[in-house]
């Protein structure tokens, strides 16, 4: 995504959530899982980059609940 983009302060956020990630867990390794037809597909508008963001942050919930 371009620096330019309108859209990249939504992907800055994002972006931010997984450093956080690797901050707090070192040993955190990002390895895709199970993706579905429909994981990756995402416009490039407001809503989709919110959707993107719940998606990441359910599962960065269930990944810690399942890591304790």
């Amino acid at each position: 995504m371009s620096k330019r983009d309108p859209l990249r302060p939504y992907m800055n956020v994002i972006d931010d959530m997984l450093a956080q990630m690797f901050r707090e867990d070192p040993s955190f390794k990002p390895q895709g899982g199970q993706l579905g037809e429909n994981d990756m597909d995402y416009d490039t508008d407001e809503k989709s980059m919110a959707k993107l963001r719940r998606h990441l942050r359910n599962a960065r919930e269930e990944y810690y609940r399942y890591k304790r």
